[in-house]
């Protein structure tokens, strides 16, 4: 198991946001938390992360606890983070955005550069030069994701991907996701699109006023309408 995260309890300030959060993420696996907007699922992935550490509870990284640590040490050890804001540096360029983020790799095997960047999201190769704050929406989320690759994390946290972008920008991020499975990254993504998250996620896991209503394979939730129903429909 890489990451496992138990009963974690986390708030902001006198704000409790989540109630004895668990889960598990396997090597290879992409894993989704879904709920509705504002039941704590960017609250987990800044627990994980170390952004807003947990009042209780454990987080362990390939059997080490890491709860507690901040977040440039949780960084270093492997987990890479895209938030939802995005938080590109508007008065740097592309290449620049992209070249600050270098961290040399902990395997020897694919590492990420430059040149592989740029082949999962080849629309950035010709607009390298151009600065972030001049940037489409898409351009800037995919810009994002390139950024965070480059620090060679061994686990990407998602915060809403598919997030204010457009159908056919959406399909294509799939599609790179997709790419990013299929050579071994780890994925553990936020999302309010099901449509989305379900087609790239082996499992899955529904966040409600904080705490885990459901957890189980794609396939599982499918054939069971009515826990859609019950904590996603709007």
């Amino acid at each position: 198991m890489i990451l496992e995260v138990n009963d974690i309890y986390t708030a902001y300030g006198l704000s409790q946001i989540l109630f004895g959060v668990s889960l598990k993420v396997q090597e290879g696996e992409i894993i989704s938390l879904l709920g509705r907007n504002g039941v704590g699922k960017t609250t987990t992935l800044r627990s994980i992360m170390g952004l807003t550490p947990p009042q209780s509870g454990s987080i362990k990284w390939r059997g080490e606890e890491i709860a507690g640590k901040p977040t440039y040490e949780i960084s270093r050890l492997g987990i890479g983070f895209v938030p939802e804001d995005r938080r590109i540096f508007s008065d740097l360029t592309v290449w620049e955005n992209l070249d600050v983020a270098i961290q040399p790799g902990r395997k020897k095997e694919n590492v990420w550069t430059l040149e592989r960047v740029f082949d999962l999201f080849p629309a950035l190769k010709p607009i390298q030069s151009r600065k972030g704050g001049y940037l489409s929406g898409g351009e800037q989320q995919m810009l994002t994701i390139a950024r965070t690759l480059m620090s060679n994390p061994d686990l990407l946290l998602l915060d809403e991907p598919s997030e204010g972008l457009a159908p056919l920008v959406v399909q294509q991020l799939g599609e790179q996701i997709a790419k990013l499975r299929r050579e071994g990254m780890t994925i553990l993504l936020c999302e309010q699109n099901q449509r989305f998250s379900l087609d790239l996620s082996d499992r899955l896991y529904i966040l409600e006023k904080g705490t885990i209503k459901y957890e189980g394979t794609v396939q599982d939730f499918l054939k069971d309408e009515k826990i859609g129903r019950t904590y996603l429909a709007v």
